[in-house]
């Protein structure tokens, strides 16, 4: 099941990027206030399916 069937995937395109649903400044293993970038966008994923879920 596609929650935004018209969106198509967003991708990394570079900090030159004009497309505004494009990810320009990621990189899973830099170090933000200690912690990851990964750990920091892992809140996201949980509250997608929070979000989508039945309850």
């Amino acid at each position: 099941m596609t929650a935004f069937p018209e969106i198509n995937k967003i991708t990394y395109e570079g900090p030159d990027s004009t497309n505004p649903l494009a990810f320009r400044h990621y990189d899973a293993g830099a170090t933000v206030e200690g912690r990851s970038m990964r750990d920091h966008l892992r809140f996201g994923v949980a509250f997608w399916h929070t979000m989508r879920g039945t309850g």
